[in-house]
């Protein structure tokens, strides 16, 4: 069930504060938002800005009002920046935007062995501690198992649980 928009702008300024709000608006009025999903009652989105990637910006809604947000960009610790504003914003003047989050299994069921193998390889350069999840990798076994990573059924041991 997607969360509830009782979002005001109001409640965007709180978070983010009067110039974060005044920047977000300039950038969704641009179109800046990359793409927009909704997963539970978390907003995930990317925003161009002033890097040669796209920001990533998660929020997540609670009885519609903000309760946690994060944003990749230098200054989006605990999501108080004009991307977050931008994404809220996108929120507040149309949910309607914000698709369903994919599941892997679905978005991937048709993928040549290549396409996945490329997949991964942008993930790697993307987020290098995503390696010790790789079997061959040295970390097997090395201490790492029982760290765990939440929700994803992985404990160090370096299986990706593709067969």
């Amino acid at each position: 069930m997607p969360p509830q928009n009782r979002l005001t702008v109001d409640e965007i300024r709180r978070w983010v504060g009067e110039l974060p709000l005044r920047r977000g608006r300039i950038y969704h009025k641009q179109g800046r938002l990359v793409y927009l999903f909704r997963d539970g009652d978390t907003l995930r989105a990317a925003v161009r800005g002033n890097a040669a990637e796209p920001y990533r910006v998660w929020v997540r809604l609670v009885d519609g009002q903000i309760a946690a947000a994060q944003c990749t960009c230098p200054v989006g610790a605990g999501g108080h920046c004009k991307h977050t504003a931008a994404v809220l914003l996108a929120w507040l003047h149309s949910p309607e935007n914000f698709r369903p989050m994919p599941k892997a299994a679905e978005a991937l069921k048709d993928a040549s062995a290549e396409e996945l193998l490329a997949l991964i390889e942008r993930m790697l350069a993307r987020h290098p501690d995503l390696v010790e999840l790789l079997p061959n990798t040295g970390h097997h076994g090395t201490g790492h198992q029982g760290t765990g990573h939440p929700g994803t059924g992985h404990h160090g041991t370096g299986h990706l649980g593709i067969t």
